[in-house]
């Protein structure tokens, strides 16, 4: 993923407990089918939250990603 100037990624966590470094979100056309995917992990993942930071100004953003495939920006 190609991020502006001075934003990376600081954390993804899967499922509000596993900390993974790598994630592929697969969408699978025409119905909704979301395969969420990181290498080690058997646990079915339903949901991703990806932060990132900023290190200018050390600001952080969060999305969240569901099973459904929506994506929700938070805080």
């Amino acid at each position: 993923m190609n991020t502006p100037r001075n934003i990376s990624i600081d954390s993804i966590v899967i499922n509000d407990t596993t900390n993974v470094n790598y994630l592929d979100v697969i969408y699978i056309p025409p119905y909704p089918t979301i395969i969420l995917y990181s290498p080690n992990i058997i646990e079915l993942m339903t949901e991703a939250k990806i932060t990132m930071l900023n290190s200018e100004t050390g600001n952080t953003r969060a999305v969240e990603i569901n099973f459904l495939g929506l994506i929700d920006m938070l805080n």
